[in-house]
């Protein structure tokens, strides 16, 4: 597959990049009438809010949507939020669409469940954009970060450290999520191809809370499997931290996370074996700007748009790298960054420098370029 690299935007001195391959774009993709350049209605459906992430996720988008309205460019938008109840989702769209809206962003509970109101938004001229997980829906677009690579960095660190061979827990994210399946999905590629001396000895689903991982790793230690290591994904990485501190235990090698309180506490522990990768919630702010330009009758160029990742024959979407991988020390070359396109290795310190003036909250986050944005399109 062949790939365009597009330089993004320092911002908060995060840089984000843009891969592209060149197939052909799908056919049957929502065509609006009466083009506008202003004055749009877009509304903002977020299924999950049980984590820092998605609430800095819904932040962004709100405050990119402020600058459009005072630009004229947004008449009006709406937001929701679910805790992953796809029913008060789907509700929560149908009102949005109730309300006339010109576009939907949709991050979805389920995206399968979306169908319905997919249907009923494409029948209407709505335009859908999905937002980090999606449903191969013709006629819809999506965003996504790339969860394969990223969880591929985490699986290849983390059997290096071991050499090669050691029994893991692996602590994934909500069951069913798209993102969650996909990460774990590839921790077990990962293993089974090139590391076939690792293997998962427990999983658990912490929802990406920290305090369920919490409860979940405090169970894990009582029941006194035995394990070398733990494979986590983000915002739960202080829980498992948390329970290893009541247990009067040290944690073993880990995969970490990208929130600055992560970073803070694992400087406090200079023999901690762990690492980070930001996953940016900015991405909705990256699906914003791409909304609008479609919305003001913009088309992609030739090749920009990808397939589908549950569906290679539907080719609507672009994925965003994660701008930095996070370890003790830096190292580009490492065989955790191979076949990585601008994405960044940068040390603990350098990752706390960045973070100096943000709230212990905040993660690792950026945005696409107004100019990366731009060139995505004729």
């Amino acid at each position: 597959m062949k790939k365009v690299f597009l330089s993004a935007i320092l911002v908060t001195a995060m840089i984000f990049s843009f891969i592209a391959c060149t197939k052909k774009e799908s056919q049957g993709v929502a065509q609006r009438g009466e083009q506008k350049t202003g004055g749009f209605s877009v509304a903002m459906s977020n299924g999950y809010f049980g984590n820092t992430w998605r609430a800095q996720h819904m932040q962004i988008f709100e405050e990119r949507a402020r600058e459009y309205q005072e630009m004229g460019i947004i008449s009006e938008f709406f937001t929701a939020n679910t805790n992953a109840d796809i029913t008060e989702q789907l509700n929560q769209i149908h009102a949005f669409l109730n309300q006339g809206v010109d576009a939907i962003l949709i991050n979805p509970a389920s995206p399968v469940a979306m169908l319905p109101v997919v249907n009923r938004a494409l029948q209407m001229g709505v335009l859908v954009v999905f937002v980090d997980s999606a449903g191969p829906f013709p006629g819809t677009y999506a965003v996504f970060g790339d969860n394969v690579s990223w969880q591929r960095v985490q699986a290849v660190w983390l059997a290096e450290q071991l050499k090669g061979k050691g029994d893991v827990v692996e602590i994934a994210g909500v069951p069913g999520a798209p993102a969650s399946i996909l990460r774990e999905g590839e921790n077990r590629r990962v293993f089974a191809e090139h590391y076939p001396g690792m293997r998962i000895v427990s999983q658990v689903h912490g929802r990406w809370s920290p305090t369920e991982a919490q409860a979940l790793m405090t169970t894990i230690l009582a029941s006194n499997i035995n394990f070398d290591a733990i494979l986590t994904q983000d915002i739960m990485a202080e829980g498992i931290f948390r329970a290893y501190e009541n247990a009067g235990r040290t944690p073993p090698t880990m995969t970490g996370d990208f929130i600055k309180s992560f970073f803070t506490r694992w400087a406090e522990m200079p023999n901690l074996n762990t690492m980070g990768i930001s996953y940016p919630p900015g991405i909705s702010r990256s699906a914003l700007d791409i909304t609008i330009k479609l919305l003001q009758g913009r088309k992609f160029r030739e090749g920009v748009l990808q397939p589908h990742v549950d569906d290679p024959n539907l080719i609507n979407t672009i994925y965003i790298d994660s701008p930095y991988v996070v370890t003790k020390e830096a190292n580009q070359n490492a065989i955790w960054m191979q076949g990585l396109v601008g994405t960044k290795s940068i040390s603990l310190a350098e990752a706390l420098e960045i973070l100096a003036d943000l709230p212990e909250s905040a993660a690792l986050d950026g945005w696409l370029s107004d100019e990366v944005v731009e060139s995505l399109f004729e």
